[in-house]
């Protein structure tokens, strides 16, 4: 039996740009599922090149399909993680609309019913695909709501035999937020907290007024909130919090259909005029995002507390777009109030195509799946070395490249000469995060790799911060860490002594982090143990393989193109090592 999980609009994107509206219909995505087994997972940005995408995801389907020797006519079932009832959507629409004032009730209810009527119908996505497949389907159509796509996402790629869960967004149908625990095959749901109140939309909310993009840019506030002093504007930025039984409630955060309005009611709030995107940095600006940041994090332990006190579960799951905030995961983390924390690569709505494939199969087959790490991380496609070496020859009056017959050694002497290498191998990466496939990669010993990767090649503020990626068996030499971390998905300190040796990744002594296990990636755990032979430390500095506002590259041909379009010093692709020849040096 064949699944595709479907996360994505139709035509939103135009909604989206005319009326700044940044939480419907983003990051598209398809999970496919065969025999109750994951084969393929991608997000559409991989392929369209347009970061965060709303676009149905054809081009990601084409590809999984074709990947796993798969046709249209082949697919059984296409699960969506909304809800199917009209009255449902039409109530989450008035929802949000009688909450608007009055003078932006004309833009806001065009926007928002356009929005609701484009991307939350299934039997029109279906069609689409039809369209763009130029074949009709008999395939059945079903439906998994929005959080439990969430939970799904999270505890069903989970080792875990239960758990407790909190699921938490921007907004997803009702809800912006839900806690309960899975046993037993059966969800039980303790709290939920309904929409337009969502703490994930106040943090874009501060984003857009810190001069970045609501709904995309959140990871900036994160990386400015260590340099600002969080008690300038704590008391102001927690008085839009209301404590409440289901967990809280939120000001002005209604009008998310329309930012401007939330802005200035924010403007008045604080007495601070919106930063302009172009504008210098200030302390001020640093203040509000430690403020919002700590916030944040202080509601989210006490919703951890909170439901630690209704469940007898030692494990926690989390999952929705607000866990992508690793800082934050890392104060949860370090609570220790469950003995193990999962958060999926793909905790956001790139993640909710897996978790409605995965819910809507374990229903089916009453059981839970088996998902291998190796297949949860890297469920992108495969390139062979016959693919490498077609791609390079397209290009080998700009490049020079070799086949090697120890790349791993080749490639930790370049490191330990503090060279910055991309890295290429393997099945892609899914979700946000550069995992050892899809990776430049840095020694992180010199402190000045900060700058030279931030100002120099990412082309990106310099206050920004840059993770680790280390074997799994010496993360607790580094680092105040006692699990795994395979997707990087934490915020953790440096052990003492530790941090004067790794400059280049240390954060005010934290560093977010990825352990590394043979069995899912043995090349890249190779290579950090080869490195740490050559520098006398297993910890190399690990950043996603793209240019600035790109996605992570998905293919050879990508791969080569960002490498000669950076200041990169090599790239390595399978077994090829690959520098730039004089001519395009000089160019």
């Amino acid at each position: 039996m064949v699944i595709v999980g479907f996360s994505g609009a139709l035509n939103s994107q135009y909604y989206i740009d005319k009326y700044k509206i940044r939480f419907v219909g983003h990051d598209s995505s398809v999970s496919i599922l065969v025999d109750g087994k994951l084969a393929f997972a991608a997000e559409e940005e991989r392929f369209n090149l347009d970061k965060h995408t709303a676009a149905i995801p054809y081009n990601a389907l084409s590809e999984g399909l074709a990947f796993c020797n798969l046709k249209w006519e082949d697919i059984d079932c296409f699960v969506f993680p909304w809800s199917s009832k009209k009255l449902e959507l039409l109530l989450t629409g008035f929802n949000h609309l009688i909450r608007t004032p009055i003078k932006y009730l004309p833009k806001t209810a065009y926007a928002g019913i356009s929005v609701l009527n484009d991307a939350m119908s299934s039997k029109k996505a279906v069609k689409e695909m039809e369209r763009l497949f130029h074949k009709k389907t008999n395939a059945k159509i079903a439906n998994v709501d929005h959080h439990i796509a969430h939970v799904a996402s999270s505890f069903l790629s989970s080792t875990f035999k239960e758990a407790a869960f909190l699921s938490i967004d921007g907004s997803g149908g009702f809800l912006s937020a839900m806690s309960g625990e899975w046993k037993n095959g059966t969800i039980k749901q303790f709290s939920a907290i309904k929409s337009p109140n969502s703490i994930g939309i106040l943090y874009g909310i501060f984003t857009e007024f810190l001069g970045y993009r609501c709904g995309y840019d959140e990871y900036k506030v994160m990386g400015m909130a260590a340099y600002g002093n969080p008690n300038e504007y704590l008391d102001k930025v927690q008085s839009l919090l209301i404590d409440t039984d289901e967990g809280f409630s939120t000001k002005f955060t209604e009008s998310i259909l329309n930012l401007p309005y939330c802005i200035k009611k924010l403007e008045q709030h604080f007495g601070i005029q919106q930063r302009k995107p172009t504008e210098k940095l200030t302390s001020i600006h640093f203040n509000v995002a430690a403020s919002i940041q700590s916030a944040l994090e202080v509601q989210l332990l006490k919703m951890v507390i909170r439901l630690k006190e209704k469940t007898s579960c030692k494990n926690l799951c989390l999952s929705g777009g607000v866990f992508q905030n690793s800082m934050a995961n890392g104060r949860i983390l370090d609570s220790n109030l469950f003995e193990k924390v999962f958060i999926p690569p793909v905790p956001g709505d790139n993640g909710i195509s897996l978790g409605a494939a995965l819910y809507y199969s374990s229903q089916i087959n009453q059981k839970k799946i088996d998902i291998k790490p190796i297949v949860l991380g890297f469920s992108g496609t495969e390139y062979t070395g016959a693919s490498y070496l077609n791609e390079l020859k397209k290009f080998e009056d700009q490049i020079i490249f070799n086949k090697s017959d120890d790349i791993v050694e080749e490639a930790a002497n370049l490191l330990a000469s503090n060279k910055v290498v991309a890295w290429f191998q393997g099945r892609m990466e899914y979700g946000a995060r550069a995992l050892g496939n899809r990776s430049i990669l840095a020694s992180p010993i010199n402190q000045g790799m900060k700058d030279t990767l931030n100002i120099s090649i990412k082309n990106r503020e310099k206050y920004r911060p840059f993770a680790a990626s280390i074997p799994k068996e010496c993360a607790s030499e580094y680092f105040d860490i006692s699990q795994e971390s395979p997707f990087m998905q934490f915020v953790v300190k440096i052990k003492g002594g530790k941090a004067q040796d790794l400059r280049a990744i240390n954060h005010f002594e934290t560093c977010r982090i990825q352990t590394v296990c043979p069995e899912t990636n043995p090349i890249f755990h190779s290579l950090l143990n080869k490195f740490s032979q050559k520098s006398g430390h297993p910890v190399l500095l690990n950043t996603s393989f793209n240019g600035k506002d790109q996605p992570i590259i998905c293919n050879p041909e990508q791969a080569i193109q960002t490498f000669m379009n950076l200041g990169l010093d090599a790239l390595i692709i399978g077994n090829y090592l690959v520098t730039k020849s004089t001519m395009h040096n000089k160019t």
